[in-house]
């Protein structure tokens, strides 16, 4: 049986792991519910539901997040898929959600190929194969390409072009610049990939070529980003009526973020990079990363370029590095080949191989089955959907937590929301649905924020329940314990079941 599998499994070198990828994101996508961070909710699926309720809203005037700063593309898309869903009968909230996961599945397939063609130009056949395997399967890929991620939606066209610019037609060189614009339109902060792209694109044609060689190629790939940043520039004016108009305001923001994100070390990024090669494996894999990095330039530059950009930024989500992470695995899958290159004292290195390997298919097949079956931010969302069957709950009010109404389906619950307890805000939000007829009596917040909320409910005159604690997940309560400042939304969820105050009380 393992030798006829080992035998298709090199016979079919792209359709073999496009099989597993397909397998692993269709588990991931019916499994794995969870949202992995706000903007795949606020930024992509609101706007979609919002538009599904009515297709005349205004995005980019309205309070939501992602509001003006984003391209239509990713939503938009999102919502064609809600609206043949709903053609085909599918109402419930989860199942919606779903049916976006397959869709963003099937989309990530296009990485294999991608990886596949760009290795086979790359590296040796050995190296392809393992580099095309790790696009499928490598646990990562199916978790975060089923998630309504941009990042994660711009590794294709990413690795397209990579693979487009390591030819030196005109023609496939424009489509390499149309690629890496294509990258850019999903997750705008790829332009410094992409740029360190054609600087390396240049360097090499002035080299062998000469100058007039390198302005040649440089030209081309100019020509082809040019025409993909014309046709965003004309979808953003069709969607928002401005040329261009959301990466303006996008740039325009990151110049001046809002004060109240979170930030991390210069060195936050490595410490991700160092992690992803699988401690104490990373003893054998870096030395010969290193060296195949030398080799591949059209891989590392970019590679290192995004990296060194984003940690010089204050922010940090180890999402934002997903773009790059084919680019990685291309390292990775280099390993094994470089390692029989080392000299001196790093070639004794090339006898730990077998037990490394041995000991990365292990991790990386126990981190598949986790990826796949993820529950991220389960907490909340078992809140939402409590919420959802609480048929007396006429109205909610948030002490810390997201309100994701996605899972209210049909019900109409009024809520409102605030990121942390505060008194003032919580006396005008009592006053704003008791005017509006829908007196708020259920109350959320984060169970470290558990002691304060039952406090300003007490003083408000708001007689509750004991509250009812939504755990969530295993990991994220894990993640939450080791990182508490930057994992709040990994949280336990508290809900109190209240009598709603006296008027005379606010």
């Amino acid at each position: 049986m393992i030798a006829r599998v080992r035998v298709f499994v090199l016979a079919h070198p792209l359709a073999a792991p496009l099989m597993a990828g397909a397998v692993a994101r269709g588990a991931a996508a019916i499994v794995a519910m969870g949202f992995h961070a706000r903007d795949d909710y606020f930024h992509v699926l609101e706007p979609a539901l919002a538009w599904l309720k009515d297709p005349a809203f205004d995005w980019d005037n309205s309070p939501l997040a992602g509001a003006g700063i984003r391209s239509h593309l990713v939503p938009r898309a999102v919502w064609l898929v809600l609206m043949a869903a709903r053609t085909l009968g599918i109402a419930s909230p989860e199942n919606l959600i779903r049916a976006t996961y397959l869709a963003a599945g099937a989309y990530s397939l296009l990485a294999v190929p991608a990886m596949f063609l760009a290795a086979r130009r790359l590296l040796d056949a050995k190296g392809a194969l393992i580099a095309t395997w790790l696009a499928a399967v490598h646990f990562a890929m199916p978790y975060a390409g089923t998630r309504l991620l941009i990042e994660a939606m711009a590794m294709p066209p990413l690795l397209f072009g990579i693979y487009f610019a390591t030819f030196t037609s005109a023609r496939r060189l424009v489509l390499a610049g149309a690629c890496m614009a294509l990258a850019c339109w999903f997750r705008y902060h790829v332009a410094v990939a992409a740029l360190a792209l054609a600087a390396v694109v240049g360097v090499s044609a002035l080299r062998t070529g000469g100058l007039r060689s390198a302005l040649a190629r440089l030209a081309w790939l100019a020509t082809g980003a040019g025409l993909a940043l014309a046709v965003q520039g004309l979808f953003d004016l069709w969607t928002t009526g401005d040329f261009l108009g959301p990466l303006v305001r996008n740039i325009a923001y990151n110049l001046s973020p809002p004060a109240g994100l979170s930030r991390s070390g210069p060195l936050t990024y490595l410490g991700l990079w160092l992690l992803l090669t699988a401690p104490p494996a990373t003893l054998v894999l870096l030395p010969a990363m290193s060296k195949a990095a030398r080799a591949l330039p059209l891989v590392t530059w970019p590679f290192v370029a995004f990296v060194v950009f984003h940690s010089l930024v204050p922010h940090k989500e180890e999402r934002f590095m997903l773009p790059v992470l084919p680019l990685f695995l291309i390292l990775l899958a280099a390993a094994p080949a470089a390692l029989k290159d080392l000299r001196g004292r790093w070639a004794r290195l090339a006898g730990w191989w077998r037990p490394t390997r041995g000991f990365l298919v292990v991790i990386h097949a126990a981190a598949l089955l986790v990826a796949i079956t993820s529950q991220s931010q389960a907490s909340v969302r078992d809140a939402m959907i409590a919420l959802r069957n609480d048929r007396e709950a006429q109205a909610a009010i948030s002490l810390g937590p997201e309100i994701l109404a996605v899972f209210f389906g049909e019900r109409d619950l009024a809520t409102r929301r605030h990121h942390q307890p505060d008194a003032s805000v919580l006396a005008r939000q009592l006053a704003e649905l008791a005017d509006a007829g829908v007196p708020a009596d259920r109350f959320l917040s984060f169970a470290a924020d558990g002691g304060k909320a039952a406090i300003l409910l007490a003083a408000f005159g708001v007689r509750c329940d004991p509250p009812h604690e939504y755990s969530g997940w295993w990991l994220d309560r894990l993640t939450y314990t080791l990182n508490p400042d930057h994992n709040r939304r990994r949280s336990p969820v508290l809900i109190w079941r209240c009598e709603p105050p006296a008027l005379a009380a606010l």
